[in-house]
């Protein structure tokens, strides 16, 4: 059986491949949410009232499968990072 050690240095487990410098995620972080915020205002600006309606639902839905898939990430984290330290006591 390959470690987990193993099988992360040959990348066969991902750890979601974050490379990039941390101020260049946190700032391009920043300009993404300001172009959604304006995005967003200027949509709900040209949708009529039913529009508004299922774009808001369509906004609580994105939410909540982002929180799932969040819960699935941390979830895989934790996971692997147990199996390392399991591996690392033997």
């Amino acid at each position: 059986m390959i470690s987990v050690l193993e099988q992360i240095a040959n990348g066969n487990i991902d750890l979601n491949q974050e490379a990039i410098k941390k101020d260049f995620n946190e700032h391009h972080h920043k300009d993404v949410v300001k172009v959604m915020i304006s995005c967003r205002e200027n949509l709900m600006n040209v949708l009529d009232g039913r529009g508004k309606e299922l774009f808001e639902k369509f906004l609580e839905l994105q939410e909540e499968a982002i929180y799932f898939d969040n819960v699935d990430r941390f979830i895989y984290g934790y996971k692997v990072g147990i199996r390392m330290m399991v591996e690392v006591l033997r």
